[in-house]
């Protein structure tokens, strides 16, 4: 491997690690990539000038501005090919439904779909924020995470029981959580996941009464969520994967 080609493949690792891992120090970061830490060094210090990565309080290294700007492009193309399903199951269910995606340690609200807009509702405020260990949709997509940032993020929030009720989520494949967070409304979330990528957030059923015929409620969110990651995978696969297909 070429010189250039090796710098590219580390900086494309980096970033890989700090995007499904979380902040990452650079003793990590040499350790992932197999050099020494005066080479992940070099590594980070490109990343870091370039904006591709940002530095922490903690020393730790995390996605930077540059590459969010890029991320918030595809939360735009996740909601459009989400929109149709999102519609289909608010029509349905007479409720809203509603889109989260995440990025480093936060569920991100990126759309919202409702039965019918003059109605009453609850208004969920695309961009909105917060941590992952909150609410149904931030819980399912911690419940899916890879194992090493899912204990991290489980560690740092203290949360007693929180890994076995993350283990629970994944055997069940949705989550109804009764307690109101928002709008003091329940909700039942599913787990968006992308094959290529894994999981990329999350489909949440908004309304009260979701306990008459929970089974079909859930079959329908979770339909929805499977139909959603599908349309995903089919954005994110390559050209290349489309060309070993067709060769085989």
């Amino acid at each position: 491997m070429s010189e250039i080609a090796q710098a590219v493949d580390r900086a494309l690792l980096t970033m890989i690690a700090a995007a499904d891992e979380g902040p990452r120090s650079i003793r990590e970061i040499s350790e992932t990539l197999g050099i020494s830490t005066t080479a992940a060094r070099r590594v980070v210090i490109t990343l870091h000038r370039e904006a591709m990565l940002r530095k922490r309080e903690d020393g730790r290294y995390d996605i930077g501005p540059r590459l969010i700007r890029i991320t918030e492009h595809l939360f735009g193309r996740f909601a459009l090919r989400a929109h149709p399903e999102m519609a289909g199951l608010a029509t349905r269910a007479g409720r809203s439904v509603i889109l989260t995606g995440f990025r480093a340690d936060s569920a991100i609200v990126l759309h919202q779909v409702d039965p019918d807009p003059l109605r009453l509702r609850i208004d969920y405020r695309t961009d909105y924020s917060r941590e992952l260990v909150h609410g149904a949709d931030g819980l399912v997509i911690l419940a899916n995470l890879n194992a090493a940032r899912r204990s991290r993020l489980v560690l740092e929030s203290g949360i007693a029981g929180l890994e076995r009720r993350l283990a629970e989520i994944r055997s069940a494949g949705h989550l109804l959580q009764r307690n109101p967070v928002w709008g003091e409304l329940p909700c039942l979330s599913a787990p968006i996941v992308d094959e290529n990528i894994g999981i990329t957030g999350a489909l949440t059923l908004v309304g009260s009464g979701l306990d008459d015929e929970l089974d079909a409620w859930v079959d329908r969110t979770v339909g929805a969520a499977n139909a959603v990651g599908r349309l995903l995978t089919e954005l994110t696969r390559s050209p290349l994967d489309e060309h070993e297909a067709e060769q085989g």
